[in-house]
C-alpha cells in the first residue's frame, strides 16, 4: 500500500492535478465515472468477452445471428476481443489496451495505439530479447485457456479530458493478472484479479492526469512497471 501511495504522489507532483469532466452519457451496464473533486471506481465494462465465452456470431441485420460456415478462417468462432494468437512459450503477448468505458474505445483508438506502443518499449527494456506478439485492436484478452506467452496490456480509463492508466501483467495459462499503477492516483481493493475477470472492478480512483500529459506521466513511472514485468516473468 505504501508503494502505491508513494507512486501516486510522485505522479501528481510531476504532472499536476488532472483536470476532470463528467461525460453526459453513461452506457447501460456501466457504473458512472467519478465527478470532479471526488473519488470513485472505474466503470466496469458490461460487454466483457468473458461473460459471453469465446464465440461470436455475425449479426444478420435482423436482431439474430449467423455464422459463416464456408470460411476457412481458423478464428471464425472467436470473438473479436479475444486474442487470435496465444503467443509462444517464453514470450510476451502484448494485448490491445482495455479502454473503459468501452463506448469510447473507437474515438480513443489513436491514443490507445500510442499507449500500446509505449508499453511495447517498456517490455523490450524489461525483457530484452523476448519475442513480443503485438495484438491489434480490439484483441484485449486471452482465450479461456490463457495464452502461451505472458499477456500484458493496460487498463485505460478516460473521463473527459482526464485519463488514467493501470498496467495489467499476467502469466501463461489461466494465471491471475497483476495490477500496477502507471499514470494517475489509484488504490486497489485487490492488486490481482483472476484470469479474465474485469480488473477495473478492483480500482478506486483518487485522481487522474490530463490526457495531453498522459504519455509523459507514464514515462515518469516506467521504472516501476519495468520492475513489475521483470519480477512477474516466468523463470524460463
Amino acid at each position: 500500500m505504501l508503494k502505491r501511495v508513494l507512486l501516486g504522489a510522485l505522479t501528481l507532483a510531476l504532472t499536476g492535478v488532472g483536470c476532470k469532466s463528467t461525460p453526459t452519457e453513461n452506457p447501460e451496464g456501466e457504473n458512472p465515472p467519478i465527478a470532479s473533486g471526488g473519488e470513485g471506481t472505474v466503470p466496469v465494462d458490461g460487454a466483457d468477452p468473458s461473460a459471453g465465452g469465446d464465440t461470436a456470431g455475425a449479426t444478420d441485420g435482423g436482431g439474430g445471428s449467423q455464422t459463416n460456415v464456408t470460411t476457412d478462417d481458423p478464428n471464425r468462432f472467436i470473438g473479436p476481443e479475444i486474442a487470435h494468437s496465444r503467443g509462444v512459450k517464453g514470450g510476451v503477448v502484448l494485448l490491445w489496451p482495455r479502454v473503459i468505458p468501452s463506448s469510447i474505445a473507437g474515438e480513443n483508438a489513436q491514443l490507445a495505439g500510442q499507449i500500446q506502443a509505449h508499453l511495447k518499449g517498456t517490455i523490450e527494456r524489461a525483457l530484452p530479447g523476448k519475442p513480443i506478439d503485438v495484438r491489434p485492436s480490439p484483441e484485449r484478452v486471452c482465450p479461456r485457456e490463457g495464452c502461451e506467452g505472458m499477456p500484458i496490456n493496460v487498463l485505460f480509463n478516460r473521463n473527459g479530458s482526464a485519463c488514467l492508466v493501470v498496467a495489467l501483467i499476467g502469466g501463461p495459462g489461466a494465471a491471475p493478472v497483476r495490477l500496477i499503477p502507471w499514470a494517475g492516483t489509484v488504490e486497489f481493493k485487490a492488486d490481482t484479479v483472476p484470469h479474465r475477470e474485469p480488473p477495473e472492478s478492483q480500482v478506486v480512483i483518487k485522481d487522474y492526469v490530463p490526457c495531453d500529459a498522459l504519455l509523459n506521466a507514464m514515462k515518469d513511472n516506467d521504472s516501476f512497471v519495468e520492475a513489475a514485468i521483470r519480477s512477474s516473468a516466468p523463470a524460463n
